[in-house]
């Protein structure tokens, strides 16, 4: 009886292969049944790239001038944005990528405004990536539609300098004109992370595709996790406390050098240095701390309304007040009465401004406010964004 090749060897080692290239942290993708990612190999790889039916009103690449990207028409990639979050640097979707505001890029702004180190601004913006529809024309190969999800540093910046010397290769995504891709990708590593980037690019002339295999090419624009805004700021706030608790398990593990002190949880603090009551009880908050548990104060997910972060210091979300940052100006608030619970509450207004609530729930730009978020330049600037981006999830969940 002959031997039975086991399925785990091709499956582990490929599986091996993606996490070792980063393919398997894509989390803000959400392909359909039977649909994989395409995964280039070191070395050369044919391939063709087929365009997708655009469903965004505000694609990336959209140009209506020259009728780019338009819904309805035809177009062969889908760039979005990634931050990196973490310790591990987990890729999650920024808002941008939908035309929306972006809490971590509202956080980049705050700390660039504060004067933080351009260190950590560098690190909270985002990268751009592209989305394709591919299939392989590797021998062997299946001929089913795969996505490729790759950097527009690894691949199509190549690509757009090869189609500006070559251009009569810019038809390579046309259905009847199109071409196959003959890209050969290296293996290139920076800061101990390994990645693959296209070094080179050929163009062959392919047979056409009928054009009924557009009903089989997902639509690009409809792959990724869409988070809302308070989803993602919840997510970056919790990453925030895991990087720091992982810079606290790497100061515990490093041992004493002799006649040096021995350090506390928070490497910045002696175990000899006398505690403070609060200390001792665990109690111990920011000098701003404004949280103190009354019914109305949500605390801030970050510092758990101590003020501080887990070294000691200041809780850079909060500011040190405790609160989270939604609720940072309703610090005043009382609730109404248990049986008027469901009414929203109000920020408290100084004794000698006129209560205007009429006016404070309308949108400045005559737009219908927690409806039309996000749809219009003056959303950029405006002053009630958040509250009306309350009111429209309020009204969608």
């Amino acid at each position: 009886m002959p031997k039975r090749e086991s399925k785990f060897r091709s499956q582990v080692a490929s599986n091996s292969h993606r996490e070792k290239m980063g393919a398997g942290n894509q989390k803000y993708l959400n392909l359909p049944s039977g649909v994989d990612l395409f995964d280039p190999k070191i070395d050369v790889n044919l391939f063709d790239i087929i365009p997708y039916i655009v469903k965004d009103n505000h694609h990336p690449d959209q140009d209506k001038r020259e009728g780019t990207a338009m819904p309805g028409e035809q177009w062969y990639k889908r760039p979005f944005f990634v931050h990196r979050i973490g310790p591990k640097r987990e890729m999650v979707i920024c808002l941008s990528s939908f035309g929306e505001r972006c809490p971590i890029c509202d956080y980049r702004e705050k700390r660039k405004n504060a004067g933080a180190e351009k260190k950590e601004i560098k690190a909270l913006y985002p990268s751009r990536r592209n989305l394709y529809a591919v299939i392989s024309q590797e021998k062997g190969a299946s001929d089913n539609i795969q996505i490729f999800d790759i950097s527009q540093f690894c691949f199509q910046k190549g690509l757009n300098d090869e189609l500006e010397v070559k251009r009569e290769n810019v038809v390579f995504p046309d259905l009847e004109e199109g071409k196959t891709l003959e890209v050969r990708f290296n293996k290139e590593t920076l800061e101990k992370n390994e990645f693959l980037k296209a070094v080179r690019y050929d163009f062959h002339d392919r047979d056409a595709y009928d054009e009924a295999i557009l009903d089989e090419v997902p639509c690009l624009d409809e792959l990724f996790e869409h988070p809302t805004y308070a989803e993602l700021r919840d997510t970056f706030h919790m990453s925030i406390i895991d990087e720091d608790s992982e810079d606290e398990e790497e100061v515990e593990d490093i041992a004493p050098a002799k006649d040096m002190p021995t350090l506390s949880i928070s490497r910045f603090k002696r175990r000899s240095e006398p505690k403070s009551e609060e200390e001792e009880e665990g109690t111990a908050k920011s000098p701003k701390c404004i949280f103190t548990g009354i019914r109305g104060q949500i605390p801030c997910v970050a510092c758990g309304g101590t003020g501080l972060n887990s070294r000691g210091k200041e809780c850079p979300i909060c500011e040190g007040t405790g609160l989270k940052p939604k609720a940072r100006e309703e610090s005043a608030i009382e609730r109404l009465p248990d049986k008027q619970e469901s009414t929203p509450v109000r920020r408290t207004r100084p004794s000698s401004q006129p209560i205007q609530e009429k006016e404070e729930n309308k949108c400045p730009y005559k737009y219908d406010f927690g409806v039309d978020v996000n749809k219009f330049k003056e959303c950029d600037k405006c002053d009630v964004w958040e509250s009306c981006m309350d009111a429209k999830e309020g009204v969608n969940k």
